[in-house]
């Protein structure tokens, strides 16, 4: 594993997310009040952004289709499966470090066409109600 020197923290809006290559491989790095976090770029469901999606603490919800995760495991609170995670921290300069392994997205073995499953989130925005027509 290496740890990789992205730059300055001030570069990421405090509560937003940035996308950076690594190694070639796209990785989401999220500023908090917390600190930083960074996981693969985009949700297993529908390969939404997850750079652009909301962030609350440490939890950031799909802009697609609101699945949402832990930043700090990866864990799905809402939806069917995990992301990758990555060990990311802040140097005495404010630097962003991430220390990365060549691992890509975690595999999701919900079929790219098929939608969540009842009672995981209506689809529609992540910022208000789906509407069924």
């Amino acid at each position: 594993m290496m740890e990789h020197n992205l730059g300055c923290v001030t570069q990421i809006p405090l509560g937003e997310g940035r996308n950076f290559v690594v190694d070639g491989v796209e990785v989401a790095v999220f500023h908090t009040r917390k600190g930083v976090y960074a996981t693969q770029a985009e949700c297993p469901h529908r390969r939404g952004p997850l750079a652009d999606g909301l962030l609350g603490g440490t939890t950031v919800v799909c802009p697609f289709h609101a699945w949402k995760f832990d930043l700090t495991t990866g864990q799905p609170l809402m939806g069917q499966c995990a992301i990758q995670t990555y060990p990311a921290r802040l140097s005495e300069a404010g630097e962003v470090l991430l220390t990365f392994d060549s691992q890509g997205p975690l595999p999701c073995p919900i079929p790219q066409g098929e939608e969540i499953g009842a009672g995981q989130a209506a689809v529609g925005s992540a910022v208000g109600p789906a509407r069924v027509a």
